[in-house]
This record gives structure tokens, C-alpha cells and sequence, in this order.
């Protein structure tokens, strides 16, 4: 549309410079006429004449009104072709090409051809020749006026006067259109410097732009990369084929970018800085005129915090689901769990005091009951954990120091297992602000997570360690541990409910389901990082301002 606008201002400025043009040649050939006619006597009827001119004023001045309207006067061709007839008109009362001034047909042409397109000028100049060759016609058949009368005998001096006029507009022309060519060429270097800027400012943006870019060539070869891309996908080589970092087959494949759609696909891989991320891949072919492949636009997005985002989703409605179960299936086994207790108490007791049977049959009996009670209690403390999502306990709210709430979970560790306490490193900030939270409930998630990271380090008997730290908007509690670590898989899986790594029997898989409600309650986060053979930090991460719910999960 701006070409369109500035061609269409084009057209307009060359007729502009016509009108004026012909204000100036209007005025020339009045005083021609009136030189040869009244004056010199050269000529003995000047009226064809002054009508040519009259009627060609005319014609300009209405072009001028139009103009000065506001009004577009467009087709400039169309201006250098009635000025050519008219000449011609002119030259036809005059002795047509024996009048000196039929050199500005020549004029006229040369004229259009500076000003007018290619195609355009050469439709002028077949009308000049055209206009000469009618002239040189009706001369040769004696049909021109005053042919005959010899009245038309310029002298010498004439002839010096005519060609003096000539060169006089023709220096005149010239001057014109040098100086809209210098007009022309500096406003053609202002666009330059313009377009010079856009394209660098469009290259800037495009090489600073958040997502990474890649352009392939026809033969999926890379030509360039932006900034983003560099970090995403390493530094790529400049002529050879691109491919996903990690190995594989090309991308994209090639019989489906020839096809001209856009392809999109999904790439999980390790950026620069070694972290796991997740983009969505768009390749966009480039087509030429002839539907070929020209080049390809490859557009990488990280959207790794989209897929966690629509996980935590999932697991939150899937663990509120769960809750409201749990809660529910935990209250129906309590009771009759207890009875089978309290029975099996009162068969042990009773079989203390049977005093005639038979000392293997009562210790058979006694054994047999005690693995009853063992797994009663192992049942009633899967429960507890249950009913701890429905019947939180102590739910005041206090403002404590991060530290001590850690260190109380240290020593509670200590009195239950001793030998534990000596793997157990800490690691305090200093001067952090106390967070706002529930103690009991902050101290039972640590209480888990400390289980869990003394339980992984359990062979190899590494370190365990606690670490506090501060943001600026939130305080940071990390277990960290140097045990077998996580697969990727699994560690999506971690939340779930009766999810567990551990052995049948050593794990109810409930401690981190009930940890991350707990955390959630608290108005915190809970997150784990882990790496296969090498360990797992937990972060919980609590707000100086947050909300902390005191309801009930599974209510």
C-alpha cells in the first residue's frame, strides 16, 4: 500500500511540473506568433494559431483549478500527448517541418522519455513520429496552407532567433529535470537510511525475541540463529543439516515441509545450563513464486512451565479426589481395626492365664497373635496417615523462626534413631525472618522428609543435609541427600498417592502425597529435584505473606 501511495504521488508531482511546463510554453509561443505575425510580417494568418494556443491555455488552466482543488489530475502520458498534437497543429499553420521550431517534437519525446515510464514513453514517441511523419506527408503532396504563397521565408536572423528559443528551453527542460532528479535521489537515499534502520531494528528484535528462531535453507541446511537459539540448542553450523540436539533424524522431515503446511512437533531436551526443558517446535516453509522450497523458519517456545503448570493441575484435582476418598475409606477401617486390636489384646491376655495347655501349642498361639497386632498397628498407622488429611490436629497459626522449627525436627530425629543424628548436617541462614505458619503441621512434613532422605542414604551412609535460605519474598527450607536419586519418570509420579520407590512393605507411599497437601494448606510449595545416581534435594518454599488454609483437606 505505501508503494501504491508513493507511485501515486509520483504521477502526481510530474503533472504539476507539466502545468507549469506549459504555462512556460504557452507563453513562448504567443511570442513567436506575435513576433512572425503582426511584427515581422513572416506570417499572414495567425488566427489557426492563436486559437491552438488559446484553446491550449484553456485546457492548462483547468488543470490548474483542478489541481489547486485538491482534485487528482493523473496520467502524464496523456498531458505529453496533447501537447505533441497541438505542436502538431501548430506546425501544420506554420510550413510544417521547414519551422524551426519542429525540433520540439524531438523535445517533447525526449521529454516523456525522462519523465515517463518505458512503456509510456515509447507510446509518446510513436505519436511524435507519427506527428512528423503526417507533417513530412502533407508537405510532399502540397497540402499544407500557404504551401504554395512563399510567405513563409524565414531569414537568416529567424532562423538564429528560432534556434536561440531552442536552446533556451531546452536548457530550461534540462535544468527541471536535473533538479528532480537530485530531488529523486536524495529522497531515494532518505528510504534507504530508512529502510536501513527498520531492517536493523527488525534484526535486533529478532535476534533478542524470547523464543529461539533457526532459518534452514532449501536444503535444510542451517543459515542462522538467533541468540535464544544458541542457549536452547547450542551453536549451530553455519551449511550443514539441521538436527535436534540428543541425535535422531532431521528435522523437519522433508517430504512433509515440501508440502507447504506448517509442521509442529514437541523436543524435551537439555538446554546450555543443563536444565530439562520442554519447547513446542513450529517449522514454516518459505515458498517461491513456483511453489518450490525456498527456506524454512523453525520456532522453538519453552514451554516447560505450561506442562508443569497443567500437571500440578491434574495432580491437585486428582489428589483432591484422592483425599476426599482416603479421608472417607480411613474413617470406615478405623473401627472395626480397633475392635480386631482390643480382640487381639484380650486372646493374648486370655491365653496368658491357660494355664493346661500345651507350652508349643500356647507359643505358636502367642506368635501368631503378635503378628496379628504387628500388622494391626502397621494398618492403623497407614490410617493415621489418612486421617491426618481430615483431622489436621493443633491448627494455630504462629509466627516462628525457620531454624528452630528445623532443628526440632533434627532432634526429634535424634531420639528416634541416634545413629542418625550423626549423618544429619545443617546448614542455617542467618538473620532470616520468621515465617507464618502452622508448627505442627511445617514440623511433620520435615519429619517425613528427613525419613525419606535418611532412608535413600542408607547403604552408602552419606550426609543428609538442611539448608535455610531467604529470598526476598519468601524463605526456603532444601533436604538435601546424596543417595540413589529419582528417575524422570518417577519423579512426575512422586505426589501420588501410595506411590513409593521402597521395597513391598517398607513404604506406604503416602508421606510426600500428604506433605505437598500439608504444603498446600500452608500457602507454600513443595518441589524435588533429582538426578539418577547421584541424589535429591526437596525444597519447601513458604511466603512471608502467605494463606494459610486451616480447614480441613477431606472434610
Amino acid at each position: 500500500m505505501e508503494f501504491l501511495s508513493a507511485e501515486r504521488e509520483g504521477e502526481q508531482a510530474r503533472i504539476d511540473w507539466l502545468i507549469r511546463l506549459r504555462w512556460a510554453a504557452v507563453a513562448g509561443v504567443l511570442s513567436a506568433i506575435v513576433a512572425a505575425g503582426p511584427l515581422l510580417r513572416l506570417v499572414d494568418n495567425t488566427g489557426p494559431l492563436f486559437l491552438l494556443v488559446g484553446a491550449l491555455a484553456g485546457w492548462n488552466l483547468a488543470l490548474t483549478i483542478r489541481v489547486r482543488g485538491g482534485r487528482r489530475v493523473q496520467n502524464a502520458g496523456g498531458q505529453v500527448v496533447i501537447d505533441l498534437l497541438v505542436l502538431g497543429l501548430l506546425l501544420f499553420f506554420s510550413r510544417g517541418l521547414r519551422n524551426p521550431f519542429a525540433i520540439f517534437i524531438a523535445v517533447q519525446v525526449i521529454l516523456a522519455a525522462i519523465l515517463l515510464p518505458r512503456k509510456t514513453a515509447l507510446n509518446v514517441g510513436l505519436v511524435g513520429a507519427g506527428i512528423t511523419v503526417l507533417l513530412g506527408t502533407l508537405e510532399f503532396a502540397n497540402r499544407l496552407p500557404d504551401q504554395d504563397t512563399g510567405s513563409w521565408e524565414l531569414p537568416v536572423w529567424g532562423v538564429g532567433i528560432a534556434l536561440l528559443m531552442t536552446l533556451a528551453v531546452a536548457l530550461h527542460l534540462t535544468a527541471m529535470v536535473m533538479d528532480d532528479l537530485r530531488e529523486r535521489a536524495r529522497e531515494a537515499h532518505g528510504y534507504h537510511q530508512q529502510a536501513d534502520r527498520e531492517r536493523q531494528k527488525l534484526f535486533d528484535v529478532i535476534r533478542h525475541v524470547g523464543a529461539a528462531m533457526v532459518l534452514l535453507d532449501r536444503d535444510l541446511h542451517t543459515e542462522w540463529q538467533n541468540i535464544r537459539a544458541e542457549s536452547v540448542l547450542g551453536r549451530l553450523t553455519r551449511g550443514k543439516s539441521f538436527r535436534l540436539p540428543g541425535g535422531g533424524d532431521p528435522w523437519p522431515p522433508r517430504d512433509e515441509i515440501e508440502t507447504g503446511r506448517t509442521i509442529e512437533g514437541e523436543w524435551t531436551g537439555m538446554d546450555t545450563d543443563g536444565r530439562r526443558r520442554v519447547h513446542h517446535m513450529t517449522a514454516s516453509p518459505v515458498l517461491g513464486q513456483d511453489a518450490s522450497l525456498e527456506q524454512v523458519i523453525l520456532v522453538f517456545t519453552d514451554i516447560t512451565d505450561r506442562r508443569a503448570a497443567e500437571r500440578q493441575l491434574q495432580r491437585t484435582e486428582k489428589l483432591a479426589a484422592l483425599g476426599r476418598l482416603a479421608a472417607g475409606v480411613a474413617h470406615e477401617i478405623n473401627p472395626p481395626l480397633g475392635s480386631v486390636s482390643i480382640l487381639t489384646s484380650e486372646a493374648i491376655a486370655g491365653l496368658d492365664g491357660l494355664t493346661g495347655a500345651a507350652p508349643a501349642v500356647r507359643e505358636e498361639l502367642m506368635e501368631q497373635l503378635g503378628d496379628i497386632r504387628q500388622e494391626t498397628d502397621r494398618v492403623a498407622g497407614l490410617v493415621r496417615q489418612l486421617l491426618e488429611l481430615s483431622h489436621p490436629g493443633n491448627e494455630n497459626v504462629f509466627e516462628i523462626d525457620p531454624n528452630s522449627i528445623c532443628e526440632d525436627a533434627v532432634q526429634l530425629i535424634s531420639v528416634r534413631s541416634p545413629r542418625s543424628r550423626a549423618r544429619i548436617r545443617t546448614d542455617y541462614g542467618a538473620d532470616l525472618d520468621e515465617v507464618r505458619t502452622v508448627p505442627d503441621r511445617l514440623r511433620q512434613i520435615l519429619l517425613n522428609l528427613l525419613d525419606n532422605a535418611l532412608d535413600a542414604t542408607r547403604t552408602t551412609g552419606n550426609p543428609v543435609t538442611v539448608r535455610t535460605r531467604a529470598d526476598d519474598d519468601a524463605t526456603r527450607i532444601d533436604i538435601i541427600d546424596e543417595g540413589e536419586g529419582i528417575t524422570e519418570d518417577d519423579l512426575e509420579r512422586v505426589f501420588d498417592p501410595f506411590f513409593t520407590t521402597k521395597d513391598v512393605g517398607e513404604g506406604t507411599g503416602l508421606g510426600l502425597y500428604v506433605s505437598y497437601e500439608i504444603m498446600k494448606n500452608l500457602g507454600g510449595d513443595i518441589s524435588i529435584e533429582s538426578t539418577k545416581g547421584k541424589g535429591t534435594r526437596v525444597r519447601l518454599t513458604l511466603p512471608h505473606t502467605s494463606v494459610i488454609q486451616v480447614e480441613p483437606t477431606g472434610s
